[in-house]
């Protein structure tokens, strides 16, 4: 969760706001101690973890998909398989 908020555009500002003449923002204990409390920290992950495990289980099947398309895709390209061959299978289940 410590990810999304160090990219947030809200941090980015934050950070910017902060800075010092140096080329590191001011890490002070002031600084630092201005994050959310941990509650709302914890409302935050509470909302966001199962957003961020749909998204890990979408791009698992992205690229189970891409796989299939690279391994078909020639395959049907060449001729070597028929889409009409899927076409009647698909009729034959009724789908």
């Amino acid at each position: 969760m410590i990810g999304l908020l160090v990219e947030s555009d809200d941090y980015k500002r934050f950070i910017t706001a902060n800075l010092g003449g140096a080329a590191q923002p001011q890490a002070n204990a002031q600084v630092l101690s201005s994050i959310p409390p941990v509650q709302i920290q914890r409302e935050f992950s509470n909302v966001v973890k199962p957003l961020l495990d749909q998204k890990e289980l979408l791009q698992m099947a992205n690229a189970n998909l891409r796989q299939t398309r690279d391994l078909l895709l020639p395959r049907l390209i060449s001729g070597e398989i028929s889409v009409e061959q899927f076409e009647s299978e698909a009729v034959a289940q009724g789908v």
